[in-house]
């Protein structure tokens, strides 16, 4: 928890420090996919801390449509900025650098957990990541504790017998456990 309230203070390296110290637990999926995306856009756009001003990243963003060179002008001024992450995302995707690619989609998909849309369109992106199985199965893990029932509405929307299948891996994943409580005396 320390490290999501570093990662969106702006903190990156500290957050990225502690976010790698999450376990194997179904419950640590989302604190390992943080701290995969964290750390290739830390190497790639050189910022290990940055006071993040979210509103002059989006007032930047918002053109259309936004190209590469403004995206990554706004994640000088906040690299979580969701805009910038999405368009560099497909730019990427476009130039066949697909891990990178799914990265940056995964960290415009944290800024806001709860949008389906997202999901889905990181669901579909992630098929790229061959071989590297245990990203997809966080991913998985991810969509479905933050948006499940939206996630599979928005697939049967789309293509019914792949929504019978992602409902089907949905059932087969692992079954998401709660912290446990610890009561201390005083």
């Amino acid at each position: 928890r320390l490290g999501d309230a570093l990662l969106y203070d702006g903190q990156y390296a500290q957050s990225l420090d502690l976010l790698r110290g999450a376990g194997g637990l179904v419950r640590e999926a989302e604190y390992r996919l943080k701290a995969w995306f964290l750390e290739a856009l830390i190497a790639e756009y050189g910022i290990a801390a940055q006071t993040r001003d979210e509103f002059l990243a989006e007032r930047m963003c918002d053109i259309d449509p936004l190209d590469a060179a403004t995206a990554k002008r706004a994640l000088e001024h906040d690299l979580l900025c969701p805009q910038a992450l999405w368009a560099l995302g497909h730019t990427l995707l476009k130039s066949r650098q697909e891990e990178l690619a799914v990265q940056h989609l995964l960290a415009a998909t944290f800024c806001d957990p709860a949008n389906e849309k997202a999901w889905v369109w990181l669901l579909g992106a992630g098929q790229v990541l061959q071989g590297r199985d245990e990203i997809m199965t966080d991913i998985l893990l991810c969509a479905r504790q933050f948006a499940s029932a939206d996630v599979l509405d928005r697939v049967w929307e789309i293509e019914p017998d792949l929504g019978r299948a992602l409902e089907s891996v949905f059932t087969e994943l692992p079954p998401f456990e709660e912290e446990p409580v610890i009561i201390r005396a005083t």
